[in-house]
This record gives structure tokens, C-alpha cells and sequence, in this order.
């Protein structure tokens, strides 16, 4: 992923995407990387911290509703 790429697939400035990663940054659920093939591109990747949480709330999802995904923690519908 890419601060671009994430503000084209929400629809807000790159500007507001930076601002939604900070924090996730500075608390270690994700790290900014330098792009390989372009100095000035940016790349978000997941630390395993991240991959952790997203497991973990998915073992939780699958024990409240079975099969089914929570939108957000409060719902459930199917897949």
C-alpha cells in the first residue's frame, strides 16, 4: 500500500491518510518503507503487531457470530 493509493481507495486527501497513520505508526501497528524502484514513494507496510491484532480479532468474530464478520463489533452479516 501507498499513502496515494489509500487515499484514492477512501476518497480523502493524502494529507488526512497521513494523519489516520501516524498514530498506527507511533503505537507500532504499521511502518513506512522505502519503495524499492522509486526514492520517492512511500510504502505502508503491516508490522507483526498488526497481523497479531487482525488475527485475533478475527478468532473473536468467528466465536460471537460463526462464519459470519462483525461490522463494528456490534452487528453481524454474513461473508
Amino acid at each position: 500500500f501507498t499513502v496515494k493509493g489509500i487515499s484514492i481507495l477512501l476518497q480523502i486527501t493524502q494529507a488526512s491518510v497521513s494523519h489516520l497513520l501516524n498514530p498506527l505508526e507511533e503505537t507500532g501497528y504499521l511502518e513506512r518503507l522505502p519503495d524499492p524502484k522509486d526514492r520517492r514513494v512511500v510504502r505502508i507496510g503491516l508490522t507483526g503487531l498488526m497481523l497479531t491484532t487482525q488475527s485475533l480479532i478475527h478468532a473473536a468474530e468467528q466465536l460471537v457470530c460463526p462464519g459470519q464478520t462483525i461490522i463494528p463489533f456490534v452487528f453481524c452479516s454474513p461473508h
